[in-house]
């Protein structure tokens, strides 16, 4: 319409002597559309359906959007045909600014690639039935209709085929700079602006801007964007069959741009837990990319490599790994990484977050190094030990010192699994051999002071755990584990010191967490016990010990009574309530070992249990040992049976005034249910906790 307007202004301009010639020029749109109505309406008459079809709307859209919102208006140009469908396709949703009033008569259509049957269909209907055939063209297209259609006229011609849907994706760009420019920055599979110029060195003016003003071209996501994956695909073919070194040498640009983005993150994170930071962790996926894509073959052991490293460090991210390698053989059409891709993602998906799995993969069909492989049985004994799988974790082991003897870390976690066996004596002997090999090592000393301090030898403990906090100031577990032993010596003050500072160098050390709230009931201060044991649960719920250490934490109140919620009155001590009495601050036992509910000083409610008599030596209240904060498996303690409430009803119906709490005036650690006669009877001792 906007052509016709200017034909007429061409045509009419020196002439226009008459009203109606005048009202033309004047105002085309007003004019021309209540023709077009009518247009619409005779056709309309002589056929069942009229179909309106506007491509790449969203840059026909700026001229295009009033004007078809006040068409579909009654009464503004005419009325419409009953049996007219308009359809409009484009990148964006329409503006609510013209279209939010009109939303009845609007249905969002999302149009992605065809699915597998649609492909098949079509193909089949162009005669291509030959099942190689189609799956190759399915494999290639990626259900994009421009190249199902192209390879459906010519299976052969895959090159003819990106080439062709590349000119339609571009088709609105002259410029063969940036034409050029378009194709390279397809080669990230996310984009920035600092990306951009590494994908392309030639200065192009408001590239990115411009990047960003094309249809495929998805909004940024997390300040990074992308092409859309139907339109990348034929892109990435064309370049890397139009010109494989210019392919090498772009991708060999942004893995070096991505090494340095991953560098620049590692400062401060652990080495040994580089995978488990998502920045570092996302730059150096990107890096394996790019190398991949460069040079499938030279590359591949690398990436192996780093599997079994994220397998060691963060397993969850196993799966991205995997990920990469199928990305990255799609997109430069190795077969030897499609297939390495495809199986250790299978291996991810069928095992869960467990790499078991992952890891007997690379260890039977990888080429490893002696190094590679001692690391992947390692990784894999860890991951066993963590699914308390002893035996299997100690064999793992086993076979990597057979591999190499001098393996610091394989002897140190083979006396991790005999120290959890109970077998001190070899435990100790794994150990010295590790110091021996790496006498500077802070966690192969660090093992000995905690396998000590398992033993019941807490001097001894406290000197070796003295030097691995030497040898490693920046670790944490060092410094709980002493917080522990100097908690055991009755050096609480000190104790709490090491708690402090373990918790400062890693917040979300639960493990410590809880053995600070014991040190704080320890000194009298139940409220910061408390939020220690909250803390602790928040971060992992269900840990051995925060509801154990709970009921201590509420025993040790201060005679302070809270006004009641309902009331606003103090809350009356009953017999049946537990808390403070004259004779200073008793200990409350839960009768039975049942769940009961305590009213503590801070004016909140809180659930309170006892350990029901398991309580030990080296797990003490609430069980759970070192390992729990360590993202090791705890001994928990077990559950009360299920018929504990049952049984606190049936007794307070049988003994309607018989007290259900009872004070002690001493601290213990658990309570050891007995079944005797028609009452539960209960004997408290002190424990080790």
């Amino acid at each position: 319409m906007a052509r016709g307007a200017g034909g007429l202004r061409a045509v009419f301009g020196g002439r226009a002597r008459q009203q109606e010639e005048a009202r033309l020029l004047a105002e085309p749109v007003r004019v021309l559309t209540p023709v077009f109505v009518a247009e619409l309406d005779r056709v309309a008459d002589a056929v069942p359906w009229v179909a309106l079809f506007l491509d790449t709307y969203e840059r026909t859209a700026p001229l295009l959007d009033r004007w078809l919102a006040d068409l579909l208006i009654r009464g503004r140009y005419g009325e419409l045909p009953a049996n007219l469908v308009l359809t409009l396709a484009g990148q964006r949703r329409l503006d609510p600014a013209h279209w939010g009033d009109r939303g009845r008569l609007v249905a969002d259509v999302p149009l992605g690639p065809f699915t597998e049957a649609e492909a098949r269909r079509l193909l089949t209907g162009r005669g291509v039935v030959e099942e190689p055939v189609v799956r190759e063209v399915l494999r290639l297209s990626g259900g994009l209709p421009v190249l199902v259609s192209t390879l459906a006229a010519n299976p052969g011609a895959a090159g003819e085929a990106n080439a062709t849907a590349v000119e339609r994706f571009l088709a609105g760009e002259g410029d063969p700079d940036r034409r050029a420019a378009a194709l390279a920055c397809a080669l990230p599979r996310r984009f920035d602006e600092d990306l951009v110029a590494v994908a392309v060195p030639s200065s192009l003016p408001g590239l990115y801007d411009w990047l960003h003003e094309l249809p495929f071209v998805v909004e940024p996501h997390s300040g990074r964007s992308r092409y859309h994956g139907v339109v990348r695909a034929p892109m990435l073919r064309l370049q890397r069959t139009g010109s494989p070194q210019r392919w090498r040498e772009t991708h060999d640009r942004l893995a070096d741009a991505f090494a340095e983005r991953r560098d620049a993150a590692a400062p401060g994170v652990d080495p040994e837990r580089l995978w488990a930071e998502e920045p570092w962790r996302r730059a150096a996926l990107d890096v394996l990319y790019h190398r991949l894509c460069a040079r499938p073959r030279t590359a591949l052991p690398d990436a192996l490599r780093a599997g079994i490293e994220v397998c060691g460090q963060q397993p969850s991210a196993a799966r991205h790994w995997a990920r990469t390698l199928v990305e990255a053989g799609e997109d430069a059409d190795s077969a030897v990484l499609r297939d390495w891709g495809r199986d250790l993602l299978t291996a991810c998906t069928d095992h869960g977050p467990r790499p078991t799995a992952v890891l007997g993969l690379l260890l039977t069909r990888a080429e490893l190094t002696d190094t590679d492989r001692v690391a992947a049985l390692v990784a894999r004994a860890w991951d066993r030990y963590r699914a308390r799988e002893f035996e299997a974790a100690l064999s793992d082991h086993g076979r990597a010192i057979a591999v190499d003897p001098r393996s610091e870390r394989a002897h140190q976690g083979r006396a991790v699994v005999l120290r959890s066996l109970g077998r001190h004596e070899e435990a100790l002997a794994d150990l010295d051999r590790a110091e021996e090999i790496a006498p500077a090592w802070a966690w192969a000393v660090y093992e000995r002071g905690e396998t000590y301090r398992r033993m019941g030898r807490l001097e001894e403990a406290l000197t070796v755990l003295d030097r691995a906090h030497a040898l490693d100031p920046s670790a944490a577990v060092p410094l709980g584990s002493r917080g522990l032993v100097r908690h055991r010596l009755g050096r609480h003050e000190e104790a709490l010191d090491d708690f402090d500072r373990a918790v400062a160098l890693w917040p979300e050390y639960a493990w410590a967490l809880v053995r600070r709230a014991r040190v704080r009931t320890a000194l009298g201060d139940p409220v910061g016990a408390l939020a220690d044991l909250d803390r602790a649960d928040e971060l992992t719920p269900g840990l051995a010990g925060t509801e154990g250490s709970g009921a201590r934490c509420t025993a040790r109140r201060p005679a302070t009574r809270r006004p009641s919620p309902a009331t606003g009155a103090p809350w009356p001590w009953t017999p049946t309530t537990p808390g403070p009495t004259a004779a200073g601050p008793w200990r409350w036992r839960p009768w039975g070992g049942s769940r009961r509910p305590a009213r503590t000083w801070t004016g909140r409610w809180s659930w309170t249990r006892s350990t029901g008599g398991h309580g030990r030596s080296g797990s003490g209240w609430g069980g759970g040992d070192r390992r729990a904060g360590e993202g090791r498996r705890a001994d928990a303690p077990s559950d009360r049976p299920k018929n504990d409430l049952k049984d606190v009803r049936r007794h307070t119906r049988t003994y309607p005034g018989r007290p259900l709490y009872r004070p002690f005036p001493f601290d213990y650690s658990a309570c050891a249910v007995a079944r005797k006669g028609p009452h539960r009877r209960t004997r408290c001792r002190e424990g080790a906790g």
